[in-house]
């Protein structure tokens, strides 16, 4: 990359203003602008020029905004040294909700334009925030560039939107509160039971815009009909597939949605246990994928063997050292089983019977570099307090999963190696804490959220009950 200035102008940043006021388009880094924070600009390629925000993490610009509203804001960023999902916007101090889009090369950031936001001003000052900066020799003992960096910005630019009526069943946004509203006066079943309370208030709206049942339930938001329990083999337009969910805490649910759009992904199970109940990998599995299933119990590993014919099905434990080390089997819950001794004790002490046993142990490093590729989907851990021997046994920049999912409620003993190999956790769920690889941004809005309504999933315990319901009529 070619360094330079322009117009005489550290950074190509001065406090003349911008001609405006600026309606629409682009700002770009070709020119000298107006604001502060900013590095020296450079040339990308042959007319395309950007700034690395720094050496603070906030980077002003000032620029005359016009009418803003049905706006939306994009920022181009070419590449960053920090988490781009991490980058914030303010316009005169109001934030706008951004979206990580991948764009080659780097991403595109973009959000509306918050409402009067410009309203009364002759200047709008555009505030970009990174969690951070970071000097590119820590990160490339070999790099000369002794710069704190956060983003480098092509260019940031305004763009209206064309609003159209929302259309759901022919209704827009306003009659759609008109109809919700006439629904919920003419039922005066609201307060039973949901199944009941929603029939009610289905039967009340389909009155108004003559729909059918199941499109009425959609329109007002409600999910799938209550029925027997048995997935929806066509879901209506828009709506998630049902999943059944093995994991036990919908692990899987909220990794099935990150992964939509992968066919034939690959996983790495540490502490595997049953194939099917509490299973994360089950949901995959079924679908056409396939990984390394590893598991120091006997019952399960021969379970995993005759159930997953196309996994890698490994009888050993993970560690931070290669050999054997002492197991104990907690007989009653076999989850629980662990390498820890003071969990053994914990659990001996509260009366479970504890069979100790020698299993031999290997490193993730060495799983990883006889069967894994370099690049993929997910590792899950579940080792019962022994998470920070598994991860030290890692080598984290030959082998690396774009989602790590650790069941454990604390991660202060752990942390920070995920953190130094360039993971940030996005999700805890209450049992399981998900970390995103830095180099997967896009993948953080679908991973963000936990399992809800919303992935129209129903566990699996759920449809066994039924089955059995079934089987006896």
């Amino acid at each position: 990359m070619k360094s330079t200035r322009i117009s005489g102008h550290p950074g190509g940043i001065d406090r003349e203003p911008i001609p405006g006021p600026l309606h629409s388009g682009r700002v770009n880094f070709d020119r000298v602008l107006p604001g502060s924070g900013w590095h020296l600009c450079e040339e990308f390629e042959p007319g395309l020029w950007f700034c690395w925000s720094g050496p603070e993490t906030e980077s002003l610009l000032r620029v005359p905004l016009g009418k803003t509203k049905n706006r939306m804001v994009r920022v181009r960023i070419l590449t960053a040294l920090v988490d781009p999902a991490s980058v914030k916007i303010q316009i005169n101090d109001q934030p706008v909700e951004l979206e990580v889009l991948p764009e080659e090369p780097g991403w595109i950031l973009q959000g509306p334009v918050p409402k009067g936001t410009v309203s009364g001003k002759r200047e709008s000052v555009i505030r970009l925030s990174t969690e951070r900066t970071v000097v590119p020799r820590d990160v490339d003992p070999d790099s000369t560039d002794l710069r704190p960096l956060g983003v480098a910005v092509a260019w940031i630019e305004f763009e209206r939107v064309q609003r159209k009526p929302t259309v759901a069943f022919g209704v827009n946004d306003r009659s759609l509160s008109r109809v919700i509203l006439r629904a919920l006066d003419r039922s005066a079943r609201w307060t039973a039971d949901p199944p009941v309370r929603w029939r009610s208030v289905a039967n009340a709206t389909r009155k108004v815009l003559r729909r059918p049942y199941r499109a009425v339930r959609r329109l007002l938001g409600a999910g799938p009909a209550p029925n027997a329990g048995q997935p929806s083999a066509s879901p209506l337009p828009g709506e998630t597939p049902q999943t059944i969910s093995y994991a036990q805490n919908a692990e899987d649910v909220v990794l099935s949605r990150t992964f939509a759009a992968v066919e034939n992904g690959f996983y790495v199970d540490i502490g595997a246990a049953d194939p099917r109940a509490d299973s994360v990998t089950k949901l995959f599995y079924d679908r056409g994928w396939h990984g390394i299933n590893v598991e120091p119990q006997k019952k399960f590993f021969e379970a995993l063997q005759r159930a997953r014919p196309r996994d890698i099905n490994l009888n050993l434990a993970v560690s931070d050292t290669t050999g054997s080390l002492a197991f104990y089997e907690v007989t009653a819950r076999p989850g629980r089983s662990t390498l820890t001794s003071r969990l053994a004790e914990f659990y001996r002490t509260a009366g479970y019977e504890i069979q100790e046993s020698v299993v031999p142990v290997v490193t993730l490093r060495d799983i990883c570099a006889q069967h894994a590729p370099s690049r993929f989907e997910f590792l899950k851990i579940d080792v019962e307090g022994h998470e920070e021997a598994v991860l030290r046994g890692g080598d984290w920049d030959a082998f690396r999963p774009a989602v790590v999912v650790i069941e454990a409620t604390d991660s202060a003993a752990w942390e920070l190696i995920l953190i130094e190999a360039r993971y940030r956790e996005v999700l805890f769920d209450g049992v399981n804490r998900f970390y995103l690889a830095d180099e997967c941004p896009h993948l953080r809005n679908q991973l963000k959220t936990p399992a809800s309504v919303i992935d129209n999933y129903v566990p699996y315990v759920y449809q066994d009950l039924l089955a059995a319901a079934r089987a006896k009529r």
